[in-house]
């Protein structure tokens, strides 16, 4: 999954461990739902490995990336 510099927002691939410009260590993004129709899934994170959101039943970032990623 992809990450990014918490201080300048420039985003990197899931290898970087640092940021180019700030030198700062990159966390990976965290997994949420994809679509956030439901207030209670809006800015919710969710364990990496869950697939759909409880709330409103969309693909979570991580499972669209994955599926956008096999085609």
């Amino acid at each position: 999954m992809k990450k990014k510099c918490p201080v300048c927002g420039k985003e990197y691939d899931e290898l970087a461990n640092f940021c180019g410009d700030c030198g700062i260590e990159l966390k990976p993004l965290p997994n949420k739902c994809s679509a956030e129709k439901h207030p209670l899934c809006k800015g919710q994170t969710v364990p990496d490995n869950q697939k759909y959101c409880i709330y409103c039943g969309a693909l979570t970032n991580y499972a669209l990336k994955k599926k956008d990623g096999e085609r």
